[in-house]
């Protein structure tokens, strides 16, 4: 009876790792499963003796049972139910629905599932979600493109505050060079909003001089109207700008702003995708400085 109820309450958790995991992952999903179950049946075979080593009688009354064992019993029900429980409240499930459409937002998107990234040529890389959105509303049968946008601008900014963290170390960069009297900016194909919001969780803002956005009025990269925006509010000839980025969409509007394009391989874009079009590459942001020592 015992056996009946444990495999009848815990059989719909064994479909979790076909459910939840990639099919390029179940098989280690699977392993891992099998050993954890079986430290799991250890554990439990000898939690009566554990038990007994910290004092609990394991000496059997008359047609009774041990002190011991049955304070192991009440252990190891402890432990069944709240996983189940922590399971079932942590676990979330989509309908048939749900995982048509986030399927085909991997195909949309190039998401690589297996390793939770995205793959060149996504539009997720460099373009704004002022375009993206909009691909993605349709491929979600909405309606009310715009309300997509905004939605995604308001999920991004959410989670920015609990998941974002820098590359290299920016602030250090920004101040050394504000130091040596550069005027620093952040072009983004971000909203304006959500650029601030990440440059305030990163501690720049009190050092930028400029901030934009696709929504700030001057366009998207590739376009050059960020740049030359730039270029025009600060007084300074095209080739005394340089513009800092890590996809082919910045080297392409710093070009077409006759800016200097710095490309650094901190991104999702490779040494050779960024090469032909950058006038300089680096390994990240950190290498700015001494670039710049060089020229």
């Amino acid at each position: 009876m015992l056996d009946a109820s444990i495999n009848i309450s815990m059989e719909p958790f064994r479909a979790l790792v076909a459910d939840k995991l990639p099919e390029s992952q179940r098989s280690y999903g699977f392993i891992l499963q099998t050993l954890i179950i079986g430290i799991g049946t250890w554990v439990a075979s000898n939690l009566p003796w554990m038990v007994s080593q910290l004092g609990f009688n394991e000496d059997a009354a008359a047609k009774g049972i041990p002190m011991n064992v049955k304070v192991a019993f009440a252990i190891g029900a402890v432990v069944f139910l709240g996983s189940i429980l922590y399971t079932i409240f942590t676990t979330t499930e989509y309908p048939p629905s749900d995982e048509e459409a986030f399927n085909r937002l991997v195909a949309l998107t190039h998401y690589n599932v297996a390793e939770r990234r995205y793959e060149p040529p996504s539009h997720m890389i460099a373009s704004s979600s002022g375009e993206y959105g909009l691909l993605w509303a349709d491929a979600l049968g909405r309606a009310d493109r715009e309300a997509v946008v905004e939605e995604i601008d308001m999920l991004f900014m959410a989670e920015a505050q609990h998941r974002l963290v820098p590359i290299g170390n920016p602030l250090e960069v920004i101040t050394t060079l504000i130091a040596r009297g550069y005027k620093i900016g952040i072009a983004t194909n971000d909203g304006e909003a959500a650029a601030l919001q990440q440059a305030e969780i990163l501690g720049l803002v009190p050092h930028l001089d400029y901030i934009v956005g696709y929504d700030s009025g001057h366009g998207r990269k590739p376009h050059p109207g960020m740049v030359t925006a730039f270029i025009t509010r600060f007084g300074y000839e095209p080739h005394e700008v340089a513009l800092v980025g890590d996809s082919t969409h910045d080297l392409h509007a710093a070009r077409a702003a006759g800016a200097v394009g710095i490309a650094v391989l901190s991104g999702p874009a490779g040494h050779d995708d960024l090469t032909p079009h950058a006038d300089h590459v680096i390994p990240s942001i950190n290498e700015l400085v001494a670039l710049i020592d060089s020229l």
